[in-house]
C-alpha cells in the first residue's frame, strides 16, 4: 500500500474509534484534519474504487461533526454504537482491498543505466491483416522501445499500462466481477522516462525483442525492457494486434484479441491451422521489427548509428516464443533464442525436425511437463545442430512467465501462479535470461553454474539425452 492510502485508513480508524469510545463529548476540532490525508490521496496516488467506503465515512464524519458544531449547546450528535461498528468493518474491509488489490510501483531495474522510452505503431504494407476489425488492411501493430539514457533526466516516467484501462478491462472480461476491478493497474508507473535522450556515452547497443503470449500484451514484459535497457542495450516490446489483449494506436484506435483467431482446441477440428497462422503472424511480426532496425539505426533521431545489428537477441512467452523460435529458422540476423514455455507445436514436425542454428535456452513451466507442445519440443531438440539449454522453475505455471506478479496476491490465491512468490520467480527469470544473453551477444562468462547454485529451485531438464 501506498503512504497516504496507509495514513487515511488509520486516521479514519482512530476517529471512528474515538468518537465510539467518547459518543456524549464535543467534537474535538483536529477531527477536520481527517480532510488532509484524503485529498493528499486523490491528488498524489489518484482515487481508488477499493477506497471508496473510507471516502464515504470520511465525509459522514465531517457531517455529523459539521451538524454537532451549529447545535446550542454544541455537543456531539446520540449515535448508537452500530454504525460505527460499521464504519470500522467498511475501512478494514477497504484495507484488504488495498492488500488484494496493490497498487506497486515497478522494481528499479538492476543495471547502471536510467532507463528511456518511446511507443509508436509500425505499418506492414506487405502483409495483409488477417484479424478483427482491420482485416483486410495492411498489418499494423504496435511497439515500444527501451533504452540507456542520462543520470540526471528529467522527464515524465511512463505508466506501466500506457494503453489505460483497454487492458484491465479486457482482462476481466471472462470473469463474472466489475469491470473496473484491475483499474488500478493504470496509477502502477514504470521506471522508463519517456522520450528520453540517448546516453551520452552510449556507442552501440545490443538488441532484445520481445513477445508476448496469446492474449498477452507488451507491457507484461515491461521488467525485462527495463532490465536490459539499464544494461545498456536497446530492448523492444511488441503488441501483437488482435493477439494483444488490448492495444491503443497512435490515432487513438483500438485493437482487442479477436477469439476466431485461436478457436478451442476441442471445439474444431482444423486447431492447428488456425495455431499455426497466428504463430507464422506473430513471427512475422518479430521478422518485421527486425527489419525495421535498420531504419531506427540509419535514420531516426536519436538511435542512428547506435544499434548493433549484429547482436541481435529474441525472446517469447508461448505463442510468442513459437513465433519467434520460427522467426530464428530463417533469419540469420537473430544471434540467441529464448522461449518462456515457447509454443512450438503450430510450427510442425517437419520444420521443427530441421533444428535451430542459434544458441537458445528454454524455461519450461511445471504446468505444461508431459503436455502435447513437450514432444514438439523434443523433435526441435533432437537436431544435431540445435544448441538449447532447458531449466524448470518448480511448481512453477505457464503464466507466472510474464509479470503477473505485478497484480499483488490475487494470482495466487486463484490459483492462477505458481507456488514461488512471483517477485523471487521474476527474480531467477531475469538473471537466467541476462546471463544468457550477455554470454551469446556480449562474449562475458557463463554464470550458469552458480545462478543453479544459488536458485534451489531451479532444475535443469534432459531431453533424449542432449
Amino acid at each position: 500500500m501506498r503512504i497516504f492510502e496507509i495514513v487515511t485508513i488509520l486516521s479514519v480508524l482512530v476517529i471512528t474509534i474515538e468518537r465510539m469510545i467518547r459518543r456524549s463529548h464535543p467534537h474535538p476540532i483536529w477531527e477536520y484534519g481527517i480532510v488532509i490525508p484524503v485529498i493528499l490521496q486523490i491528488v498524489l496516488e489518484g482515487v481508488r474504487w477499493q477506497m471508496f467506503g473510507v471516502y464515504v465515512i470520511v465525509i459522514c464524519i465531517l457531517f455529523c461533526h459539521v451538524i454537532a458544531d451549529f447545535r446550542k449547546p454544541k455537543k456531539a450528535l446520540a449515535i448508537k454504537k452500530w454504525p460505527y461498528i460499521i464504519g470500522i468493518s467498511i475501512t478494514l474491509l477497504s484495507l484488504l482491498l488495498l492488500f488484494l488489490f496493490p497498487v506497486k510501483d515497478i522494481r528499479k531495474p538492476i543495471g547502471p543505466y536510467n532507463v528511456g522510452t518511446m511507443t509508436y505503431d509500425l505499418t506492414d504494407d506487405s502483409r495483409i491483416e488477417l484479424y478483427g476489425e482491420r482485416k483486410g488492411d495492411a498489418r499494423k501493430i504496435r511497439i515500444q522501445l527501451w533504452y540507456p539514457t542520462n543520470d540526471d533526466i528529467t522527464g515524465g516516467i511512463a505508466p506501466w499500462l500506457e494503453d489505460g484501462r483497454i487492458v484491465p478491462r479486457e482482462l476481466v472480461k471472462e470473469y463474472t466481477v466489475p469491470s473496473f476491478v484491475f483499474d488500478h493497474l493504470t496509477l502502477i508507473d514504470s521506471n522508463s522516462h519517456i522520450d528520453a535522450p540517448l546516453g551520452n556515452d552510449i556507442s552501440m547497443m545490443p538488441v532484445v525483442i520481445i513477445s508476448h503470449g496469446w492474449t498477452g500484451f507488451r507491457n507484461l514484459h515491461t521488467d525485462l525492457g527495463e532490465l536490459f535497457a539499464s544494461m545498456g542495450y536497446l530492448a523492444i516490446s511488441i503488441d501483437h494486434t488482435y493477439g494483444s489483449i488490448g492495444l491503443v494506436f497512435d490515432n487513438g484506435e483500438t485493437a482487442t484479441a479477436d477469439p476466431e483467431a485461436l478457436p478451442d482446441r476441442d471445439k474444431t477440428d482444423s486447431f492447428l491451422t488456425y495455431a499455426g497462422i497466428l504463430v507464422d503472424t506473430y513471427s512475422k511480426d518479430a521478422g518485421y521489427v527486425i527489419d525495421h532496425l535498420t531504419y531506427l539505426n540509419n535514420q531516426s533521431d536519436i538511435f542512428t548509428g547506435h544499434i548493433d545489428l549484429d547482436l541481435i537477441g529474441v525472446i517469447g512467452h508461448s505463442t510468442g516464443g513459437g513465433g519467434v523460435v520460427k522467426q530464428a529458422m530463417g533469419n540469420t540476423m537473430i544471434d540467441a533464442v529464448i522461449g518462456l514455455d515457447p509454443w512450438v507445436e503450430p510450427i510442425g514436425e517437419e520444420m521443427l525436425a530441421e533444428g535451430l542454428h542459434q544458441p537458445a535456452m528454454f524455461f519450461r513451466s511445471t504446468s505444461w511437463v508431459g503436455g502435447i507442445n513437450e514432444d514438439y519440443i523434443k523433435i526441435l531438440v533432437g537436431n544435431e545442430s540445435t544448441e538449447i539449454s532447458s531449466y524448470e522453475i518448480a511448481g512453477s505455471l505457464h503464466s507466472d512467465f510474464s509479470m503477473l506478479y505485478q497484480m499483488g496476491p490475487l494470482p495466487g490465491l486463484l490459483g492462477i501462479s505458481g507456488d514461488l512468490n512471483g517477485y523471487k520467480s521474476a527474480d531467477i527469470q531475469q538473471a537466467f535470461i541476462a546471463n544468457f544473453m550477455n554470454h551469446y551477444l556480449l562474449g562475458e562468462d557463463d554464470k550458469t553454474s552458480s545462478l543453479m547454485n544459488d536458485y534451489e529451485s531451479v532444475s535443469e531438464v534432459k531431453y533424449d539425452g542432449k
